[in-house]
């Protein structure tokens, strides 16, 4: 399924492979706190390679953390308008029934991997054998 973008130019996905796996994460994860508890072992908000999807991620466990239920509408309350539009669309397309630990944890590896390769800190020696080990392994 191709990943929708989103309509205002500032926000749109440079990395759509990983923003992607942000938006199912995101749908999985907001349906399900047992899946955000386990997603927030591995994924932290800065990982995310929309800002907007991690806002929305960061929101999620933020109020998960404080003791309450995240929902879809709680998660939205920082978004600016065009942010809301473009999750609610994403959120409005039909979710399949892949909604498994192995499912998730498909989409946690999707994104570290993407984090990885497009982290910039990383020089292209360390970026290269990361590669080269991920498809080893």
């Amino acid at each position: 399924v191709k990943t929708m973008q989103p309509d205002t130019w500032s926000l749109r996905y440079t990395n759509p492979v990983s923003a992607r796996a942000e938006e199912w994460l995101l749908r999985m994860v907001l349906d399900d706190s047992e899946f955000l508890a386990l997603a927030q072992v591995y994924i932290k908000p800065e990982m995310f390679s929309s800002p907007f999807l991690g806002k929305v991620y960061k929101n999620a466990l933020e109020m998960l953390n404080a003791g309450h239920e995240p929902s879809f509408a709680s998660c939205l309350e920082s978004l600016e308008p065009d942010e809301i539009n473009h999750i609610t669309k994403v959120f409005s397309n039909p979710i399949g029934p892949g909604r498994t630990e192995e499912a998730l944890f498909g989409l946690i590896d999707k994104i570290k991997e993407e984090h990885e390769i497009n982290d910039s800190s990383k020089d292209v020696i360390e970026r290269t054998k990361y590669l080269i080990e991920r498809k080893q392994g």
